[in-house]
């Protein structure tokens, strides 16, 4: 046998036993098989896909550490918990504008009205998450929604008076992630 004949035979014999140490593996453990296993980032999008908000969702499903053992429950969860937390610095926030003291009566009480609002919509969010735990997935919908019902009377306290909102912009990004967390939670109980 000349040098590249040995080369070559030595090549076949490492591809094959490469490919039978594949084919092994794959059988041993399925789930590791790049075939048959969904990635946290298809799962993501297939979810994502279903929601209203898909690249609000994409960020800040990705963005969080947990969704990357997250199934389809514990993606909603996540939803939640953004939405929850947007919820709580707008409610933060508002407390802050409150403090000013420039504000025409009305848009005081609006901010004040708003603060009740807010507070209601993260205890909904806080009774949503304990209703995925518990597998009451039509229950989270039911709570999901009272929180965007919630941002809504916010946002229309404001439309009674002469100025604008000062809470537009924080209302649909609150909005937003709660439509996603619902578009979740609805695929939770069709599953």
């Amino acid at each position: 046998m000349d040098h590249h004949q040995t080369m070559s035979s030595v090549l076949l014999i490492f591809l094959a036993l490469s490919f039978t140490h594949q084919v092994f593996a794959a059988t041993l453990h399925p789930a590791a098989s790049p075939r048959n296993a969904p990635t946290t980032t298809d799962l993501i999008s297939k979810t994502c896909g279903a929601t209203k908000y898909k690249d609000l969702c994409i960020k800040t499903l990705s963005a969080d550490e947990d969704s990357v053992e997250a199934d389809l429950a514990g993606l909603a969860s996540i939803a939640i918990k953004v939405a929850m937390q947007n919820g709580s610095d707008t409610y933060n926030y508002v407390q802050q504008l409150q403090k000013k003291a420039e504000y025409q009566p009305f848009t005081q009480q609006c901010l004040s009205d708003c603060t009740e609002h807010y507070m209601d919509a993260v205890d909904q969010l806080e009774d949503s998450l304990a209703a995925i735990d518990a597998q009451g997935f039509n229950d989270v919908s039911t709570w999901v929604e009272a929180a965007m019902t919630d941002a809504d009377s916010c946002e229309e306290g404001f439309k009674d008076g002469s100025g604008p909102s000062l809470l537009t912009d924080r209302n649909t990004v609150f909005n937003q992630l709660c439509s996603n967390a619902l578009a979740i939670a609805n695929m939770l109980a069709k599953a």
